[in-house]
C-alpha cells in the first residue's frame, strides 16, 4: 500500500492509494449491468491498487466526486476567421473543467489567434493545486503566415507558455528536401523552410513536426464521416477528428506483479489479462464522461476513442540489465508494444460482442485504443522514476538523438496512435542536429516529433535532481 501525500490528497481527494482505488473503480464499474457491477468493482480496484493499471488524472479527480469524470484532453479542430468567435466560448467551458485543446489554426493571422486563445486561457482559474492543461496548436507547412507562427514562440515564450506548437508537413514536402525548387508559393525550398522550422526548435523547443499523411492514412482509426484530421491532443499522442476527445490510461510496465524477479522476465499471462481490464475500464469512462461540450458529447460517444499507454519504461529496461539505447531494448519495445496493442484489439472485439460495435470500425468497440501519453501527473501515484517511454532524466541527454528516435521507432510500429516522446539534445547540439532527427523521424516511420535542446529555455519544465541537468518535454 502506498500512502499519497497532501497534495495528492488534494488533488485527487483521496486518503491513500485504495481510497482513491476504491472511489474510481466503484463509480466506473457502475457502467456495467447490475449482475457484473460487483466482479468489474473488484477488479478495476485490484489493478489499481497492485499498481498495474492507472487512469489519468481527469479520472481519477473526477470519477464520484463534484469534479464530474471529465476527458483528458481534446481537438476543438481548424479555427477560421469565421468560427473564433465561437471557438473562443466553447474552449473557455473545455478549459474550466481541466480538458486540453488541440487546434489546426487557419485563419487570417495565425498569431494573433493564438495570442488571443493563450490570454484566455491565462485567465481561467480552477480549484486548488489542480494545474491548467497545455494546449496544442497546428499549422499547415502550406499556410501563407506559418512561417511566423513558426518563429513566434522563441522571443514570445512568456505570451505562449501554455501552448505546444506544432508544423503539419506532407509526405511530399519531405520527399523534396532535395529539390532546389521553391515550396508551393513561397520564396524558398522545401530544405530552407525545414531549415527555418530547425532553426526556432533550437531556439525553444518549438517548434515540432507533424506528418500529416501519415496520420491521415491510418485508416483503421479515422472516418470520412467526420472529415480529415488537422491537429492532435496538446501532448501529441493522440489525433483525434474535429470536435472529439478521448479518456487516458496507462500499464505501469514497473508493477512486482509484473515482473518475475528470478528470471529477469516480464509476466506475458499477467500483463494480457491487465490490459484486457484496462480496456473495458477505460471504455466505460466514455459513456460516464461529462463533456461540457454537445458537439464533443455526441462525436465522442460515436467513435469511442480511448488511449492506452504504458509507465515505467526506464524502470523496467534498468531491472533487465538492458541500456536504454541497445537492440535487447528496441526488441523487447516491440513485444511489449505488440503484446499491448494485440490484447487490446482483442478485448475491444469482445467488448463489441458484448455491448455493441462501433459503426466506425466493424467488428470492435473502440475506433482506436492504444497511444503513448505522458504519465507526469500520475507519477506521484507510481512511484516510478521514469515516464512513459522517457529515459531516466540523467541519461536523456547522454543519449544520440538516433537512440531517441529508434526507440520512438520501435513503439510507433505496434502502437495505433501517437508516441508522446522527447527527443532530447545537449546544449551543445546545432541547428543541422536538430533538422537531421527530423528527417531521421519521418524515415523511421514516426507520426511526429519533438525536440528539446537542453537549456535552451531559461525556465525549464524539468530539472533532473540527481544531475542538476534540465531535460524537457512537454508542457
Amino acid at each position: 500500500m502506498q500512502n499519497i501525500d497532501q497534495t495528492l490528497q488534494t488533488k485527487y481527494l483521496c486518503k491513500d492509494l485504495s481510497d482513491l482505488a476504491k472511489r474510481v473503480s466503484t463509480h466506473v464499474a457502475r457502467n456495467e449491468a447490475p449482475s457484473q457491477f460487483k466482479r468489474w468493482q473488484k477488479e478495476f480496484e485490484s489493478v489499481m491498487t497492485r499498481l498495474e493499471f492507472m487512469p489519468s488524472g481527469n479520472t481519477l479527480s473526477g470519477s464520484g466526486t463534484d469534479k464530474t469524470l471529465q476527458p483528458n484532453c481534446s481537438v476543438m479542430g481548424e479555427i477560421t476567421d469565421e468560427n473564433f468567435e465561437q471557438v473562443k466560448s466553447r474552449s473557455k467551458r473545455l478549459w474550466q473543467k481541466a480538458i486540453g485543446i488541440g487546434y489546426s489554426i487557419n485563419t487570417s493571422d495565425p498569431v494573433k489567434t493564438l495570442e488571443e486563445l493563450s490570454q484566455l486561457n491565462d485567465s481561467i482559474t480552477l480549484w486548488e493545486n489542480r494545474p491548467k492543461r497545455g494546449n496544442m496548436a497546428v499549422i499547415s507547412v502550406d499556410h501563407p503566415q506559418f512561417a511566423q507562427v513558426a518563429a513566434y514562440k522563441a522571443s514570445n515564450l512568456s505570451r505562449l507558455y501554455n501552448f505546444n506548437i506544432s508544423v503539419a508537413v506532407t509526405d511530399e514536402f519531405m520527399r523534396s528536401l532535395d529539390n532546389e525548387q521553391a515550396w508551393k508559393d513561397t520564396n524558398r525550398t522545401p530544405r530552407e523552410l525545414l531549415q527555418m522550422i530547425s532553426q526556432h526548435c533550437h531556439a525553444c523547443g518549438d517548434p515540432g513536426l507533424v506528418f500529416i499523411d501519415r496520420v491521415q492514412s491510418s485508416n483503421m482509426l479515422l472516418t470520412s464521416d467526420h472529415g480529415r484530421v488537422h491537429a492532435a491532443v496538446p501532448c501529441g499522442e493522440q489525433f483525434l477528428h474535429d470536435n472529439e476527445t478521448c479518456n487516458l490510461g496507462v500499464v505501469n510496465l514497473n508493477a512486482p506483479s509484473l515482473y518475475n524477479e528470478n528470471s529477469k522476465t516480464i509476466h506475458w499471462k499477467r500483463l494480457k489479462r491487465v490490459v484486457s481490464i484496462a480496456i473495458r475500464f477505460l471504455d466505460n469512462v466514455v459513456d460516464l464522461l461529462e463533456i461540457p461540450d454537445e458537439k464533443m458529447r455526441i462525436i465522442s460517444k460515436q467513435l469511442r476513442r480511448i488511449g492506452l499507454g504504458v509507465a515505467g519504461w526506464a524502470d523496467l529496461l534498468s531491472k533487465m540489465g538492458y541500456s536504454y539505447d541497445s537492440q535487447d531494448s528496441l526488441e523487447l519495445a516491440d513485444r511489449v508494444s505488440r503484446t499491448i496493442t494485440e490484447q487490446a484489439r482483442k478485448t475491444s472485439a469482445s467488448l463489441a460482442r458484448e455491448k455493441g460495435e462501433c459503426k466506425y470500425r466493424r467488428g470492435f468497440r473502440n475506433i482506436s485504443l492504444t497511444c503513448i501519453q505522458p504519465t507526469g501527473g500520475i507519477s506521484s501515484v507510481l512511484g516510478n522514476q521514469g515516464y512513459c517511454i522517457e529515459p531516466f532524466f540523467a541519461e536523456a541527454n547522454e543519449l544520440s538523438s538516433e537512440a531517441h528516435i529508434q526507440m520512438q521507432a520501435a513503439w510507433q510500429k505496434n502502437i495505433e496512435q501517437g508516441i508522446s516522446k522527447t527527443i532530447n539534445m545537449p546544449h551543445s547540439a546545432t541547428v543541422q542536429d536538430i533538422y537531421e532527427a527530423y528527417v531521421l523521424a519521418f524515415e523511421k516511420g514516426c507520426k511526429g516529433i519533438t525536440v528539446y535542446r537542453n537549456q535552451c529555455r531559461e525556465a525549464q519544465p524539468i530539472r533532473c535532481k540527481e544531475c542538476e541537468e534540465d531535460v524537457c518535454p512537454k508542457l
